[in-house]
């Protein structure tokens, strides 16, 4: 018998367009009247902020919003559960993290912008390492951890390590025991970054009859919907996502990154916004992470081992 589904090829129809260029990625898009964001980030792992002053950057040509911490307050959106802010507020809890964002009819203009923004921070205590994050003492990086919305399990108190798994499979102790060989040791592996070719970006507009417009390399498309409309309060049916080509993902484009700064630019200055950045080489990268092993050789029964990453 022969089938037309089973044990048949199929092509992969995306492959034509990317090796021939006609793929029509975010960065493609352009709409009439497309103004240019960049966003002013954090030089600090952990600080303050004492104050923001983006008159200057208001006032400079070509600029047509601008967006701080105070515009955003109490807005938080995620994909498992709401831990992030759209910008610092009051706190920088990582280098790198947005403090303020500028719309601007130019790319150029949109950067110049940023050099005009002053902020005075205050640097605080930082952990760079899992294990000292854990330590009693420790900086809490999330105070509030305990009332963000989807936490996995409830916490008696803030701390650092909002969950701890441990998986075993067979019988451990027994397995240890009769082993000729224990190898017991602490791996620690470096930072990593997926390293996809198109950097983040999105395009984001409020059309004439209020719907949100978006174009964006996520490849949860539904799942960015939902938590824009979780975090924003928009109906499903006002939020259409218009899906592009992706240049790769390889786990680092299921979240929302640059979507929630895009709506709101285009929400405050009535036009379409595009953000996309080329980002750092250890932006967005995991720090060392240390890997606790605890492996049986020579007669392999059972294994157990737990993993913590910052």
């Amino acid at each position: 018998m022969s089938y037309q589904v089973i044990g048949q090829p199929v092509a992969r129809t995306d492959n034509a367009g990317k090796v021939t260029g006609e793929a029509r990625y975010t960065a493609d898009v352009l709409l009439p009247r497309t103004l240019w964001a960049k966003t002013l980030r954090s030089p600090y792992s952990h600080a303050r902020i004492v104050r923001i002053d983006t008159s200057r950057a208001e006032r400079a040509e070509g600029v047509r919003a601008v967006l701080t911490g105070n515009d955003v307050r109490g807005i938080l959106y995620g994909r498992r559960y709401r831990d992030i802010s759209i910008l610092a507020q009051d706190r920088a809890r990582f280098m790198g993290e947005r403090v303020a964002a500028v719309a601007a009819d130019t790319l150029e203009q949109a950067e110049h912008a940023l050099d005009l923004i002053e902020v005075h921070y205050e640097e605080l205590p930082a952990v760079f390492d899992p294990e000292a994050a854990l330590q009693e003492g420790a900086p809490i990086i999330h105070p509030d951890v305990g009332s963000y919305k989807g936490l996995p399990k409830p916490l008696d108190a803030p701390t650092n390590r909002f969950a701890h798994d441990v998986f075993n499979r067979g019988d451990v102790d027994a397995g240890f025991a009769q082993a000729d060989v224990i190898v017991e040791n602490a791996f620690t592996v470096a930072r990593v970054h997926q390293a996809f070719l198109e950097p983040h970006c999105c395009l984001a507009w409020i059309d004439e009859q209020e719907r949100v417009q978006m174009w964006s390399p996520n490849k949860a498309p539904q799942g960015l919907r939902e938590s824009m409309c979780n975090a924003f309060g928009i109906a499903p049916e006002k939020v259409c996502i218009h899906p592009v080509a992706i240049g790769g993902d390889f786990g680092g484009k299921g979240a929302p990154v640059d979507e929630p700064i895009c709506y709101l630019l285009a929400l405050r200055s009535g036009r379409p916004v595009h953000e996309q950045f080329a980002r750092r080489p250890d932006a967005g990268a995991r720090r060392a992470s240390r890997i606790f092993c605890r492996r049986v050789a020579h007669g392999l029964r059972s294994t157990q081992a737990r993993h913590r990453s910052s």
